[in-house]
């Protein structure tokens, strides 16, 4: 038997503990001597980790180890319980704590297995865009949420002149706009982490290339006429809520902002929606949620926003939305914006 498999001497429990996923957690766990030597041969990351000596790793806390260790066993094929019996036996060896508590090794098999994933769903959406199958739709949809970290339920093209493009996920619904704000990777990357506060990982430009191409496959089509009914009525309700509160601006925005009524900064017009809701009900009748109401500000190319506003002597942050440059505050009197000032 290999030397540095030997185990210490019985001073654990007598029985392997199990945890809630299935995985034994032997304190006298050891990985299988041929696939062992197979790797540690074959390779040479897999050897230095294992002899603790990786000096390209900034991190050189145990767990760094672990992941290492357990990315490039999972690559090979070992299964998850002999991949624990591995990182059990790499910690006997060095004399770091076994870790033999519920859930650590389940963390570590999913954050090694995640470049796993990823280059799967990769591969998967690259197959699926040469040959489509039946579902098309829904396979490309869900790899593209593997990939960039959120659950997409639905990618829009509302087909206007230009087509502008939408995409609905859970953690939060994404104005991409224009084809530009898709194509650019810095852009979509920025729109996605503003709606959803989920940064996408950057990517090549061949593998943006095939997962623009993907998004543009899975889109669904809406006619304008469909988009552009809603976006009307919305700025028609939009402009008779600014008539009846008109958005104040210069010195007192920021009263305004704390009292959660419009104002304008830098010339662009900013509403929250809960008193817009308010409004529409009141006013108009209409009982909307916050979410269908959102929606509708988005088709009118609104954005979410986050101002800064001093209360007191305290600074806090207001949620609110900015409308679009058609949605300008009045031209005139108080409402003019910076640039036309006297």
């Amino acid at each position: 038997m290999d030397p540095t498999l030997i185990p210490s001497d019985g001073s654990a429990a007598e029985r392997p503990e199990e945890t809630g996923g299935g995985l034994a957690l032997d304190p006298e766990a050891d990985p299988s001597i041929l696939k062992l030597e197979v790797l540690l041969k074959a390779n040479p990351k897999f050897r230095k980790s294992w002899e603790q000596d990786r000096k390209d790793m900034t991190d050189q806390s145990a767990s760094a180890y672990d992941v290492s260790m357990a990315t490039i066993a999972l690559g090979a094929g070992w299964p998850d319980q002999e991949v624990v019996n591995l990182l059990i036996c790499w910690r006997r060896k060095h004399g770091h704590d076994l870790k033999l508590r519920e859930g650590y090794y389940e963390i570590t098999l999913a954050k090694a297995k995640e470049p796993i994933v990823m280059a799967q769903a990769q591969e998967q959406l690259k197959e699926t865009l040469l040959q489509p199958p039946d579902d098309e739709t829904e396979v490309l949809m869900d790899n593209l949420s593997t990939l960039f970290g959120v659950d997409i339920t639905r990618i829009v093209k509302y087909l206007g002149d230009p087509p502008i493009y939408y995409m609905y996920t859970e953690q939060g619904d994404i104005t991409l706009g224009k084809i530009e704000n898709v194509m650019s990777q810095e852009r979509f990357r920025a729109l996605t982490a503003a709606a959803t506060e989920v940064v996408i990982p950057s990517v090549s430009k061949k593998i943006w290339e095939q997962r623009v191409q993907a998004m543009l496959r899975a889109c669904e089509k809406v006619e304008v006429g469909d988009a552009s009914h809603l976006a009307q009525e919305t700025n028609a309700w939009l402009a008779k809520y600014l008539l009846k509160k008109p958005p104040r601006e210069d010195d007192e925005w920021e009263k305004a902002a704390e009292a959660k009524q419009p104002f304008v900064r830098h010339g662009r017009v900013h509403v929250f929606i809960d008193d817009l809701r308010k409004w529409l009900e009141l006013a108009m009748g209409n009982q909307m949620t916050k979410n269908a109401l959102g929606r509708r500000l988005r088709l009118c190319m609104a954005q979410q926003k986050q101002v800064n506003i001093r209360i007191g002597n305290t600074r806090t942050t207001r949620a609110c939305w900015m409308l679009s440059e058609e949605n300008a505050p009045p031209q005139d009197g108080a409402g003019r914006t910076p640039e036309e000032q006297p």
